[in-house]
Order: structure tokens, then sequence, then C-alpha cells
């Protein structure tokens, strides 16, 4: 695979040193390119493919890539034309075509590049809070494997189950390079996806590539679980999300797998109660660590020599400090003071220094790309790397993770931390999960503001005002928050943590305004949206429940009987407006396009000039990720038949509403331009079409209930349309009035 991909690169023009893009988030495929880089002399950069669009672009932009592999090719921006774009599926094909057949390529060594030559760059926002591709070189991925498996004797006996991300650098590290680096086999799941699919590999170091794609939700989260079991695996890697769906879908306690030794866990924050827990339940060690990318993965560890759930354990090799922060009141902190050194659940370990967790070692990152200001300011002139998070170091030299830094909040003269508000909401019985944030003040004081996931699974449910009363009883005055906020999941980064500036930004309504500025940008709209206050009602719900925004929208039908690249050119306008509104992560956006082939019908067009047109919109919009349906079978389930509709127009009362159409001379001249059968009298058939729409506007309205309207006419059209609030939009190039379907 190594030799097809480096002939490959060759084809494409890709220089050493260059750039090669592998966008997506759980093909096996992550490991033969990475490891044809490496040959090369190439640099890989893994990106995920749920980022935003604008987020993917400044990447593209910045990496300057000859090379683009991709799992949706559609769905990429092309900022600069510079680059060629290659599929996943095809490329995955051509390298399995490959080793069956009997002029493949030989298998080659890594003779190429340097041991200090950069190999990967993930980018991520980290210790800096700014996007930056952090250089990785072959000396810190052999640094961080050769650690983890000194510390837990991991060799080419074992065989790793590990779950995908492969933009993450802990999937990278436990699912590829460790298991590289040992000679050991991998087992691939891509858990939480519903496409299945499965490839065994052997590689030329003898070990074993079998990728396998599972869905796992927390209904059959013990089927990913029987997986390990089947597979023989020894180590697997888990996430605090992962256990405690296991947990939900196992209420009995259950054997562990047989094959297993441990489980290691990143990815979030593991609680002391969920691992407690999960090691009870299923009688399996769990260890957790503490890292970053910038540190290529983990730098401590837990062991079974030394696996207390107080630390996130001993330093994996390096050298790890904790340097005092200036103007850091650490009088006032007190670190878990309620509920953490009880004797019975730890080894009651003494407070150390606290202060900012500082690394040194042979994992610390070459430094950012095209920043060396950035590198300069995160790493000291002694070659210690700034981490920004807040911690100490026990006497036993275990490592305790606090927080950030910048979490620190400063109320009223007193410094808060905010953990310590986290651990005592996390025993409220009514909450899974929680993040407390500081939102400055119009007295440049901060306000405390806690934002919980329920139990439930339903923050419209959750009794806000009794868990902050119950709050009040716990802790002291100055550390009760002013506010409880609910929300279906907290918004995390790249590397996994908790957001807490995409939360300040839910908290104030900053990202729900900035959602109704995209909406309204004049790039796309063409007039003020109907219902401001209905969609800032519907986004608020969106943002709190975790679901998608949703948007709907009619596709009609002229004289062609194929898409143009006018359609084409409109339906990506669509993609790149609605992608425009994720301003957040895990914010999606969706679209249903409604074909009309009733309008079509009502304005006299050919049968045999709108079915052909309408199929080959089908998959251009499909290609988009929009859901495709024919109006004609929402009349059927709604039961509506269109000669009713015909009739009802005929009828004493509907003629005396025609009267009063303000629009009325505008529907007339529209059916005498756009009206393909010039026998019928352009009034009739205008009238025609309002008894139609009108007919059909409520059941529309009705099945699409939670969703906004995307129109390409202007608001003196409403009465055509279904009663939802609308957005009104160019249909193609800015200031096009036209509709896609009567473009030539």
């Amino acid at each position: 695979m190594v030799g097809e991909l480096c002939a490959l690169f060759e084809t494409y023009n890709v220089k050493p040193g260059g750039t090669v893009v592998l966008v997506g988030n759980h093909h096996w495929l992550f490991h033969p390119v990475m490891m044809a880089c490496a040959e090369y002399g190439a640099v890989l950069v893994p990106v995920n493919g749920d980022r935003p669009i604008e987020e993917i672009r400044r990447i593209l932009l910045s990496a300057c890539p000859r090379l683009v592999i991709s799992e949706n090719l559609q769905q990429l921006p092309n900022p600069n034309g510079g680059q060629s774009y290659l599929a996943t599926a095809v490329l995955a094909d051509k390298l399995v075509a490959a080793l069956t057949s009997a002029g493949r390529s030989e298998p080659r060594v890594i003779t190429r590049a340097e041991p200090a030559s950069v190999v990967l760059m993930p980018y991520s926002f980290g210790a800096t809070g700014r996007l930056n591709g952090v250089m990785i070189t072959h000396d810190n991925l052999v640094a961080g494997a050769k650690a983890l498996a000194k510390l837990h004797d991991i060799t080419a006996r074992d065989v790793i189950a590990c779950m995908p991300p492969y933009h993450h650098i802990l999937s990278i590290m436990l699912g590829a390079v460790l298991p590289l680096y040992v000679g050991a086999g991998v087992v691939l799941s891509e858990h939480f996806n519903a496409e299945v699919s499965v490839a065994h590999v052997t590689g030329v170091y003898g070990s074993a590539l079998q990728a396998l794609t599972e869905e796992l939700d927390s209904e059959n989260a013990l089927a990913y679980w029987h997986d390990i079991d089947t597979t023989g695996a020894t180590i697997c890697v888990l996430s605090p999300t992962i256990m405690s769906a296991l947990l939900e879908a196992s209420p009995e306690p259950i054997p562990p797998p047989r094959s297993l030794r441990f489980a290691l866990c990143g990815g979030g924050v593991l609680t002391k109660e969920l691992w407690r827990r999960f090691e009870e339940h299923f009688g399996v060690i769990v260890h957790q660590g503490y890292g970053l990318t910038e540190a290529t993965g983990w730098v401590t560890c837990t062991s079974m020599q030394r696996n207390n759930r107080d630390s996130v354990g001993l330093p994996l090799d390096c050298e790890i400090r904790v340097q005092t922060i200036p103007n850091l009141n650490t009088d006032e902190f007190s670190y878990d003071r309620r509920h953490r050194w009880r004797p019975e659940h730890s080894l009651n370990p003494r407070q150390g220094p606290l202060g900012e967790i500082q690394i040194k070692g042979g994992a610390v990152m070459a430094g950012y790309f095209k920043n060396p200001k950035g590198t300069h300011e995160q790493i000291t002139n002694d070659g210690f790397l700034r981490t920004g998070d807040i911690g100490f170091l026990d006497p036993q030299g275990m490592l305790h993770f606090v927080g950030r830094i910048k979490e620190t909040i400063v109320r009223n003269g007193r410094t808060i931390y905010p953990r310590d508000i986290d651990r005592t909401l996390e025993l409220h019985e009514l909450v899974a999960e929680c993040k407390t944030i500081g939102i400055p003040d119009v007295n440049a004081n901060q306000r405390l503001v806690s934002c919980c996931i329920p139990k439930s699974g339903d923050p419209t449910r959750f009794p806000v005002a009794a868990v902050l009363a119950w709050l009040k009883q716990q802790l002291p005055a100055e550390e009760v928050p002013d506010e409880v906020f609910a929300l279906a999941s907290l918004p995390r980064s790249n590397g996994g943590r908790v957001s807490a500036a995409t939360l300040r930004g839910i908290t104030t309504g900053r990202v729900t305004e900035s959602i109704l500025e995209n909406l309204t940008k004049p790039k796309y709209s063409k007039s003020a949206p109907s219902d401001l206050d209905a969609m800032k009602a519907m986004i608020d719900n969106v943002i709190i429940s975790g679901q998608s925004l949703r948007f709907v929208s009619y596709w009609g039908a002229g004289h062609r009987n194929a898409a143009s690249e006018v359609d084409e050119d409109a339906l990506r306008r669509l993609f790149a407006y609605l992608r425009s509104l994720e301003v957040i992560p895990g914010l999606k956006s969706n679209l249903t396009v409604i074909l009309q082939d009733i309008h079509a019908q009502v304005n006299r067009v050919d049968r045999a000039i709108y079915e052909p047109y309408q199929r080959s919109i089908e998959p251009i919009a499909q290609s988009h990720g929009f859901a495709t349906v024919r109006m004609t079978q929402l009349w059927e389930e709604a039961g509506l038949k269109l000669e009713d509709a015909l009739a009802n127009t005929r009828t004493p009362e509907f003629l005396e509403i025609w009267k009063g159409v303000a629009i009325r001379d505008q529907l007339v001249s529209q059916a005498a331009k756009y009206g393909r059968d010039k026998s019928i009298d352009p009034e009739i058939q205008a009238r025609n079409y309002l008894g139609v729409c009108m007919h059909e506007a409520k059941m529309v309205a009705a099945r699409f209930e939670d969703h906004v309207f995307l129109s390409y006419t202007m608001p003196d059209m409403d009465l055509c349309l279904p009663p939802l609030p609308k957005c009104y939009l160019y249909s193609s190039r800015k200031w096009s009035s036209s509709r896609p379907w009567f473009s030539d």
C-alpha cells in the first residue's frame, strides 16, 4: 500500500516536505496514508470532516496541500484552486486491488525521512485557543508510543481495539502509531455510525489491520463490547461517553471480554464516579491519562501499580513541572475539599503547589506551522511546553489536573475555580455532566453560569431552579452560580475538551445572533426574513436540544428536461449558505427540497419535461446532503387530490377571495410568461395556481412545522407559500432574481 501511495504522490506532484490532507473521521485508509507520508517525506494533515466549512477552508489555505483525500468531495471548499482532490472510496478500492494484483508494488522500508522531520500536522485550538498546525515529527511519535508501550508492557502479542476519529491525536497515537511501533494488531471500530463495512488487510510487518464498522448507541453498545471479545482484543480504547452508554445498555454486571487486559480512556473528562462504576460493573481496569496535541497525545497515564482515581497518572518518560502563576491566589483554592480526600476513596495525598502544568520531553511538538511567534510564546527558553492548564504534583509524583488558566473566574475580588463547582454539581442525581463558566458583566466582574446535561436527556424538563437551590445548600455563597443552564450536550473542541468560549456564546445569545446574521447576509438574502422572533425561538431550541437547524424549500420545473449549470450553482450556494450557519461545534443544518411536480402540472408543463428534469436534480441535491421528496407524495400521504383543489378555485367563495388578492396582476403576468399551454386564459391559470398553493400550504406547514422555509420569491408572494418563517434568497449569483428552473 505504501508503495502504491508513494507512486500516487509522485503522480499528483506532491513534493517531499509538502502536505497531503486527509478529510474524514473513520476510515482505515489513515494508516497506509500516514505511513506513505512518512516514507515519501510528506506531511499528513488529518482534518475532521464534520468541522464548519469555513474552518476547513482556513486549514486548506494554511496547509497549501497538493493532494486532498476526502470521504465527501462535494462538501469541500476549493480555496485557491491549487489542490487535486481524490475520493476516499476510490483510493481505498485502488489499494485493495493492488494487493491482489500480480504486479503490485514491493513492500518498502522507511529510509528517506529524517527522525526530526515533520510527518504529521493536525490542526488544533489546543493550548493557544487559536487554530494552529501542530508540527509533529517522527521522533515525537516514537517517543509517545515508546513511553506507553513501556508503561503497560504493550507488545506484538497485543491487539488494540480503538475507536476513531483519526483527526484526534489520541486516536492517532493509540489506534495507529502505538500498534505500528510495537507490531500489535489493531481493531478499528467506527462507533455511532450507520454505515457497515469490513476489510481485512495483512500488513508488511506481519500484524493484522481489521477495519470493523458498527452502528453503536445506548441500545446496542453491548454489541460493540462483544466485538472486543470476539476479536480477541487485549486492550481497548474508550471514552467517557462510551463508558456511560455501556453502563446504560447493561443494567446488570457482566463478565469482561475474556482476553481484555485493561482499557484506556480518553477524549473527555472521566469523572471519579463514572470511573468507579464502570470498573465495578464490567470488571475491567481503566486507565486514563492527560495530554494535548502539542505533546503528541498523553504525557501522563495511570498504571496497574498507581491507579488511584484522584489523579491523571505519572509522567510518561517526560519531565513535568508546575510553574507558579503570578497573581494567582492559591490560598483560596481548596481542591475538592468536601469530597476528594476521603481515605476510603483515595490515597489521601497532600496537595502540592498549584500552578501551570509545563512539559518537556521527546514528544513535545517541533512548533506551530508558519507561526514562529506562537511557537516562541508556547515553548519556554529552557524547552518546556506551556499547556495553559492548572494542576499540581502530589508527593507520589502523580499529576492532578484542575482546569484551564483562562477558566479561573474572578468574582468580587475572589478567585473562583469552576471545577470546584462542577464536582459538586456532578453529585446531583439529575446531572450527567456539567461545565461552569464565567461571563463578564457590565461592572467588569464575572457572572457564574453552570451548564448542565440532564441524565434524562431532556434539557427542557430540567428543574434549573431546584438545582440552583440545592447548590446554595452545598457551596459557599461566593461560589453559587448566578444561573443554571440546561443543554442536551456540551460543545467540544477538536481535542475533546469542553469549549468554554462556545458555552459563553450560547448562554449570552451571541451564537443565536451570529446565526441570524448569517441567515440574512446580503450575499444570499434579497429581503429581511418574515418572522425573526419565530426564527430566534427555533434557533434557541435547536441549540439547547442539540437538534439540527431544519429548512425546507420548493424546487419547481420550467422548460428544461435536465439540470444545468444554473441549477448546480444554486444548489452549491444553498449548501454554502447552510454550512455558514454551523457556527459552533456539533451544530448541523439540513434541508428538504420538495420537488414541485404538482405546480408543474398546474402550469401545464409536459411530463416528459418535468419528470427527467426533477430526476436530474435529485442526485445533485442529495450529493450536498439534502433530502428530496416529490410534492405528489406529500399530497397522497395527506389525502389531498389535485382535482379537488382545482374544483375549489371555481367556487363562488374562492372567486370572491380572488377579487381581493393584492398580487393578482403579478400572478396573471407570471402565468402568461411561464404557462406552457397558451390556449388557457392566463387569469384562469393564475387562479388555479393560487388555489393549489393555498390548498397545500397548511399541509406543508404542519408536516414541516419546526422548519424555516427558503424562498426564491419576494415577501409579496407569501400567499403562495406555507405559513412558516421564511428567508428570501437569490437563486444563484447575487442580485439574480430568477428561479433556477426558469433560467437558461
